[in-house]
């Protein structure tokens, strides 16, 4: 009866992962943690690239989940809009704040609700916070995106928790999670599914 579970639920995505491509959908695998608890690490994603034009009028806007190219375009990216053009961005004892307005009240360690205009979703901090920096304004044509999952670097020395990127650098708004993959060394058979985070759509 849990193996048919399992099958039907692979079996639908799988069918609803190539019927979506064909409406110019993309998929993608993350291979990191720094969008969690929101995106996971495993996760395959449906992210969507037809014409920006074409999604929604004011796209991107705060709140929405990109995916983009880096500075080097050797590699793709995934965080949060936090700031459009004109807005102002600061982060101070680890919060981050826009337009002179605390987005959350994430003090500690833990995880917490924040809310961008009509969107709320959940971020994590760790005792290691976002670093702290002077109020910075988010230029014409540019996006500031920050991670879910609130840390001063993942142990690299070229790795931010937050970017400054051109509104050109965006490959598309990420969707829905429609597979979500434990690491199957660790739980090999049908247990690396994480059957209550697919086809979930993304905050």
């Amino acid at each position: 009866m849990i193996l048919k579970q399992y099958l039907g639920t692979v079996v639908l995505a799988l069918i609803l992962g190539t019927l979506i491509r064909l409406f110019l959908l993309q998929t993608y695998q993350i291979s990191n943690s720094n969008m969690q608890p929101n995106v996971l690490k495993g996760d395959l994603i449906f992210v969507a690239q037809w014409p920006v034009s074409f999604q929604y009028s004011n796209f991107p806007q705060r709140g929405d989940v990109v995916i983009y190219t880096t500075e080097t375009e050797s590699s793709l990216s995934l965080k949060r809009v936090l700031g459009i053009p004109g807005d102002h961005i600061q982060s101070k004892d680890g919060i981050l704040y826009l337009n002179d307005q605390k987005l959350s009240d994430a003090s500690s360690k833990g995880c917490f609700e924040e809310t961008l205009g009509s969107k709320t979703y959940c971020i994590c901090r760790e005792t290691s916070p976002i670093q702290n920096f002077e109020p910075q304004e988010v230029f014409k044509d540019f996006l500031f995106v920050v991670d879910d999952f609130r840390v001063e670097a993942l142990k690299t020395s070229h790795y931010s928790a937050w970017a400054m990127i051109p509104q050109s650098s965006v490959k598309g708004r990420a969707l829905i999670r429609w597979l979500s993959l434990k690491n199957r060394e660790k739980t090999p058979g049908p247990s690396f599914l994480r059957l209550d985070k697919m086809l979930q759509r993304i905050r």
